[in-house]
């Protein structure tokens, strides 16, 4: 009977053991699993960089609060900010768009995004993001806005969702949609891609690129500057292309521009480049220069190997061109055609194998829209994995070692492509405290059970 009783507190204990570490194994697989799905930054972007501001923004799979934590490169980051809907308490929302303010210009910041009231903190793969603000400008050019309103298909104002504006050769600005459904830009103060100074376009013939996420439902819209106070009313979850509208003159007739082409944030710069690309040689000449031609992809349903692929084409000089990419991924910008009657654009980020559409739309010589419509299917043995953030100038992927910080170039490409894989990593503590508190209680039950 005496080794009856001697064994019994033996068993009872290891099966407690056993079940507690059972028990805590699932508890916290399941947490983190929720963490992963729900609140973590998607879709990140850099934009209103100005010589003394910038924001961030991004979206969530669920409802969450959020709030920026930022200094300089190399110092502690002491600061916080919340979202700018939040003066006082904070509220989840799907949507987050934070603005620091009275930075320093050219000036070199870091940040982390942090979520949740504990909160939990989000960075680049082990590193703070980093911004560099921009050179302070002189005399402001007159001011014109850019302004319009967003809804549901349901009529509701879509209050909430994030607007976002490229103009060629710009860096990104942005803006929350208000209550009533409005959003409004002031092009005065758009810079340019290098933040040197402020981006120069044609009040009557250049096209914007708008983009308004709201989450759940993203919508892009190709807008003439001569029709944008106001934008025609976008409806959520539906594309738009407003370059249609009787007082738009001929967009050929603009002062060309020459296209520059840098690398975007998104451009990882060990990632083989291999270009399927149709070669403008000796036969160039021959091709009329009156319409957009688009050589690559050349023929409807042509394959390229690669999932970064350059398109090209011929057209007039100067023509602005707003291009369009639908099927597994959806992606716009806008480019102008060269001096050299030649074009060149390529995404910011990787395509997913499989089957894509390119739709090319210009204005002719009468004014009309005229539409390059062509599917493509991308086919390589190499499919690379998302990349962890969007961010539009001054942001990069590109890194040199430094104190505690990885540094970023800045950039001029300014297209938004949705994110759907790779995320920031975030530090769980709770696994490493279970651990040890798992291992501090077999040290004592085994301390116990010897002694008995």
């Amino acid at each position: 009977m005496s080794l009856l009783t001697k064994r019994f507190p033996t068993i009872l204990g290891l099966l407690l053991l056993v079940g507690l570490a059972i028990g805590s194994f699932y508890y916290f697989k399941n947490k983190n699993v929720t963490t992963a799905t729900t609140i973590i930054p998607d879709k990140i972007r850099i934009s209103n960089v100005a010589d003394n501001k910038f924001s961030v923004s991004w979206v969530s799979k669920d409802p969450t609060i959020g709030s920026v934590e930022y200094g300089p490169v190399g110092e502690k980051l002491a600061s916080v900010v919340k979202d700018d809907r939040d003066s006082n308490a904070q509220s989840e929302s799907l949507t987050h768009h934070v603005t620091i303010e009275g930075l320093q210009p050219n000036t070199q910041y870091a940040f982390r995004i942090l979520v949740g009231t504990k909160p939990n903190r989000f960075d680049n793969n082990g590193s703070p993001y980093t911004v560099t603000t921009g050179t302070v400008i002189g005399a402001t050019p007159p001011s014109q806005n850019f302004y319009g309103k967003v809804e549901t298909t349901s009529k509701q104002a879509a209050d909430g969702s994030i607007a976002y504006l490229t103009l060629p050769g710009g860096a990104t600005a942005s803006t929350i949609v208000r209550e009533s459904g409005n959003y409004a830009f002031t092009l005065s103060t758009m810079r340019s891609a290098d933040l040197r100074s402020y981006v120069q376009f044609d009040p009557t013939a250049t096209i914007a690129s708008l983009t308004i996420e709201s989450g759940k439902q993203q919508s892009t819209a190709s807008v003439s500057l001569a029709n944008s106070a106001p934008v025609p009313t976008i409806t959520l979850g539906q594309n738009a292309d407003f370059l249609n509208v009787a007082q738009i003159p001929n967009v050929a007739q603009v002062e060309p521009v020459p296209t520059q082409v840098s690398p975007s944030p998104t451009t990882i710069p060990d990632t083989p480049s291999i270009l399927n690309v149709e070669p403008i040689g000796a036969g160039i000449n021959a091709v009329a220069t009156t319409a957009v031609v688009l050589l690559n992809p050349k023929e409807e349903g042509e394959t390229l190997s690669t999932l970064r692929p350059e398109f090209r084409g011929t057209g007039p000089a100067g023509t602005a061109l707003s291009i369009a990419l639908t099927g597994q991924k959806a992606i716009s910008d806008t480019v102008k055609i060269s001096t050299d009657k030649t074009w060149s654009w390529a995404p910011v980020i990787d395509l997913k194998a499989g089957t894509q559409k390119i739709t090319v739309s210009y204005l002719n010589s009468e004014a009309k829209t005229e539409k390059i419509e062509r599917n493509f299917v991308i086919n390589t043995r190499k499919v690379a994995n998302d990349p962890a953030f969007v961010a539009s100038p001054s942001a990069s992927t590109k890194t040199t070692t430094s104190t505690s910080t990885k540094t970023a170039t800045s950039t001029p490409r300014a297209a938004m492509p949705a994110t759907d894989s790779g995320v920031p990593v975030t530090g769980v503590i709770e696994n490493t405290l279970l651990t040890a508190g798992l291992g501090i209680v077999i040290m004592v039950v085994g301390a116990i059970l010897f002694a008995l």
